[in-house]
């Protein structure tokens, strides 16, 4: 969770200063495995149980010593994230371009690296075929990937498409 938390742009500071207030309030040892937590890309948010608060759809911004936020400011970010049916308290998946993006980043499969949703491909893969000079429609074949999957690898790398490939 914390690598996926760096990856999504919190900083160590605000990581280490949500790691001490989660695990001083809730009693964690270790707060980022046994607690739900989601993140907007700057701060470290804890829904708020119904008997923990009065307000509705609040979160807790964990990073900023319990500040209360309104969830609804925030709502898109939250549901890039897929929980453990099991134990909901942990993320198992981050989708960071949306739950319905074809980006995944999963710790079980290739140590959490960015991948495609079909195919398992690494984005870092797909980025260095293509500026190796692969068409996208020769790295999707020799991959099985549809073209969607190629384009938006190659998007989330942030590269550049030549404009015979846009």
């Amino acid at each position: 969770m914390v690598a996926t938390f760096r990856r999504m742009g919190v900083s160590l500071a605000r990581l280490r200063a949500a790691r001490e207030y989660l695990a001083r309030r809730f009693e964690a040892e270790f707060p980022f495995a046994e607690l739900r937590l989601k993140t907007d890309g700057a701060h470290v948010l804890k829904d708020l149980a119904a008997g923990e608060q009065s307000w509705v759809n609040t979160l807790l911004v964990a990073s900023a010593d319990g500040q209360i936020a309104w969830a609804d400011a925030i709502e898109d970010r939250i549901h890039e994230f897929e929980y453990d049916e099991e134990n909901l308290r942990v993320a198992i998946r981050w989708y960071p371009r949306g739950a319905e993006g074809l980006i995944v980043v999963d710790p079980q499969i290739a140590f959490g690296v960015p991948i495609t949703r079909q195919g398992s491909v690494p984005t870092a893969v797909i980025r260095e075929r293509y500026r190796s000079g692969e068409g996208m429609q020769d790295i999707g074949d020799d991959f099985t990937l549809a073209l969607e999957y190629v384009r938006a690898a190659l998007e989330f790398e942030r590269v550049t498409l030549s404009a015979a490939t846009s």
